[in-house]
């Protein structure tokens, strides 16, 4: 449902961290199966580590190093009904030639990530 993914900044804001876990979880239901067979590229911010762990399925470390650079590229493969796997991490961003002293590769906090291993966790267990 496309009203799943639409975030009101009119009214009333998502809340953050819980409505925003929620809805990646939502996507990425949706890109499993809205786009078997074709090749995409998303554009998103760093927050966007939920959605990776989503799709591949794997609860973030509680060590805190699932990151995404600014400007990072995660490349996932899913190959007919296989799994996604993970063929390169955008946790950081050599292929650029200059860094904001200001920016740094992102992820979720220690209550952040065990927040979001729990949703994930209900998630995949009520899919199956």
């Amino acid at each position: 449902n496309k009203d799943d993914f639409k975030v009101d900044h009119e009214g009333e804001r998502e809340a953050y961290p819980d409505q925003y876990m929620l809805r990646m979880l939502k996507v990425s239901r949706h890109l499993e199966s809205a786009v078997a067979g074709k090749n995409v590229i998303c554009f998103t911010h760093a927050a966007s580590v939920s959605l990776i762990s989503a799709l591949l399925k794997t609860p973030m470390p509680l060590d805190l190093s699932f990151k995404f650079a600014p400007c990072g590229i995660y490349w996932l493969e899913r190959i007919a009904e296989e799994p996604w796997k993970m063929v390169a991490s955008g946790h950081d961003n050599q292929h650029i030639l200059e860094n904001d002293p200001n920016t740094f590769p992102w992820g979720f906090n220690e209550c952040e990530t065990e927040l979001w291993n729990k949703l994930l966790q209900e998630f995949i267990s009520q899919s199956t």
